[in-house]
């Protein structure tokens, strides 16, 4: 235990830079080899990685008792992996999708419609009632003249 945390920081280091490894195995096994269940193994040790990022932070703050720059490194690579980090990986993975296709000559999949926002629902919303009130007919109402309604007028 001493050993791992005298050496905290070499393992953080191996640590990201065995998540970029892992990642770029990921990409690899997913578009090139078109190995997309082994890719999800792939995946899976990426989470095992960044568990082992949490728990050498847990590991230093139950033996030194205080926060330090190490445990805010450790919560920051997490935090910044839970929030931002998701949603740059799946630009990075449907940019090289992108690219894969065209190079490998195909035809990109169909993809999933992307998730709408509130505010795009609402105004999709708002421009379908727009679009059904402007194509319904006026009623006709009886305060018009016989004329006008295409009766012929008593006489």
């Amino acid at each position: 235990m001493d050993f791992i945390l005298e050496y905290k920081w070499f393992f953080l280091i191996g640590a990201e830079v065995s998540f970029w490894v892992l990642s770029f195995a990921f990409l690899l096994m997913r578009y090139l080899f078109d190995l997309n269940r082994a890719s999800f193994v792939v995946l899976g040790l990426i989470i095992v990685d960044n568990l082992f990022i949490a728990g050498l932070g847990l590991l230093d703050y139950t033996r030194t008792g205080e926060f330090s720059t190490y445990q805010f490194v450790a919560v920051a690579i997490i935090v910044y992996g839970i929030t931002f980090g998701k949603r740059d990986f799946k630009r990075l993975d449907a940019y090289l999708k992108r690219k894969v296709m065209r190079w490998k000559h195909r035809a990109p999949l169909p993809e999933a419609s992307p998730r709408k926002t509130a505010r795009e629902k609402a105004t999709q919303t708002a421009r379908d009632e727009a679009r059904r009130y402007s194509t319904t007919s006026i009623p006709e109402s009886n305060h018009l003249r016989p004329r006008e309604r295409g009766e012929k007028p008593d006489e």
